[in-house]
């Protein structure tokens, strides 16, 4: 994989409207999580909070929605030949960010040293994004002094992809790429499904 995979309309309409009623509906149990450790902040500690429902971990469901949410992801993969086929779930969590006066980056982090996927499904269309570092030839822990540092000129290795949050859009990366989310400042929330697997 030379760059992220970006897929638009990834589901039918009638699947991506079902999984938004799914996460959107007031039944739906959030818990309150840090989003990234204190080291990798990239903003004031107060912002380092969203709220998350865990579907997955360490390849075992954890939620009663598991199924319902993550198999249409899954279906799909197998259909759609721009997709690398998900055959294993490790990992998966919806996220929702609340809406700040401004735009907040979080922090940059990995998902995985492994050799597995991310794949990133936007719930719902805001001004929000995730940026992925794509890195050549330097090692994760000079990548990141270079991010801290902020020097352009020690960043030439490293392209950034940012990708918008669009209604129904798919991008998939290598787990172990340094990326982060957003806030959005035009809509009272971001929905997110974070998926990595094998």
């Amino acid at each position: 994989m030379k760059e992220p995979i970006i897929i638009d309309n990834f589901l039918p309409e009638d699947q991506y409207q079902y999984l938004y009623n799914v996460i959107d509906d007031s039944q739906f149990v959030w818990k309150r999580s840090t989003i990234v450790d204190e080291k990798e902040l990239l903003c004031d500690s107060k912002f380092n909070q969203q709220f998350t429902h865990g579907l997955y971990y360490g390849y075992n469901a954890t939620s009663s929605y598991c199924h319902d949410i993550t198999k249409p992801i899954i279906v799909q993969s197998n259909k759609d030949n721009n997709m690398p086929v998900i055959r294993a779930l490790s990992k998966a969590k919806v996220n929702c960010n609340l809406v700040t006066e401004s735009i907040i980056q979080h922090g940059y982090h990995t998902d995985s040293n492994n050799k597995g996927l991310t794949a990133i499904y936007y719930l719902n269309s805001n001004n929000g994004y995730t940026s992925i570092l794509w890195r050549d030839n330097v090692s994760v822990l000079s990548y990141i002094n270079q991010i801290k540092e902020d020097t352009n000129d020690k960043r030439k290795d490293v392209r950034e992809y940012k990708v918008e949050s669009i209604a129904n859009r798919i991008v998939i990366f290598p787990s172990d790429l340094l990326h982060t989310g957003s806030t959005c400042t035009n809509c009272n929330k971001r929905y997110v499904l974070n998926v990595n697997y094998h």
